[in-house]
């Protein structure tokens, strides 16, 4: 229990200096952060007005205060001022005469680039990614298993030197160099045999302007993200199913006439 918290403060302490040292080099930077809403041609009291609600007129560490500040899920709000940002947004755990203790999300702020709640920005990202990130890792399971059992098979031949020569690429290739090179291969150079496009969304729009599921944008994606789990998963099978066929108890079922395929 003990090294479980202990753990828990570490990762709480390392998120907490992530985020003052990743603000305090974002807010140094030498970029107008509140000209990034409007562009470069605007009004100057539209600006100003920007940086004032964005706190870009205070010193850098009352900024990385108030951003500390929203992480928190425990917050107090007025009654009657209603200046506080997200009033009544959550479980009210207190009611006094002048503030309210409410339970909520954390607030994590908005986008500077593209001026949209980060919590939006993470609801309409999270899904498609989590399913993409499902797909490969059906794939690299499909194929990672087959491939181990079947250099285990042909230890020592040629198909077993082709299985481990793919593994050891698979696993020092970076992920962007696969999708470029699945992208290339398979979305332009043999796109009329395979069909597939370079696209990654699940839905897109069709000539009239109708949304379609369209699965197959899908695959090249889900096939670069699970290029290093199927070597991985391949070499993992490989080295378990040599280890086990050499125990005893394998051995005594061969003797009794059992064959490798049932085993």
């Amino acid at each position: 229990m003990k090294y479980l918290i202990d753990q828990l403060v570490f990762a709480v302490l390392t998120m907490l200096a992530a985020i003052v040292l990743i603000s305090a080099i974002i807010y140094q930077a030498p970029v107008d952060l509140s000209r990034m809403y409007f562009g470069q041609r605007t009004d100057e009291a539209a600006v100003n007005q920007m940086r004032k609600q964005m706190h870009l007129d205070e010193p850098v560490s009352k900024r990385i205060a108030y951003y500390l500040i929203g992480l928190s899920p425990i917050r107090w709000e007025g009654v009657s001022s209603g200046e506080s940002k997200g009033q009544g947004k959550g479980i009210k755990i207190y009611s006094g005469e002048t503030k309210v203790l409410y339970l909520s999300l954390p607030d994590l702020g908005t986008s500077y680039s593209t001026g949209r709640s980060v919590w939006e920005m993470l609801r309409t990202a999270v899904p498609p990614t989590l399913i993409l990130g499902l797909i490969s890792m059906i794939i690299a399971s499909i194929f990672g298993i087959g491939l181990g059992l079947l250099g285990a098979a042909y230890q020592g031949k040629w198909q077993d030197q082709a299985i481990l020569s793919f593994c050891t690429l698979g696993i020092s290739v970076p992920s962007y160099v696969s999708a470029i090179f699945f992208s290339l291969l398979f979305g332009f150079v043999w796109s009329g045999y395979t069909g597939l496009d370079v696209q990654g969304s699940l839905f897109s729009l069709d000539d009239f302007g109708e949304v379609r599921f369209t699965p197959q944008h899908v695959i090249l994606p889900a096939l670069a993200l699970g290029t290093r789990p199927v070597a991985m998963i391949a070499q993992m099978t490989r080295v378990a199913y040599l280890e086990v066929i050499r125990q005893d108890y394998i051995r005594t079922a061969r003797s009794k006439g059992i064959a490798t395929a049932q085993l």
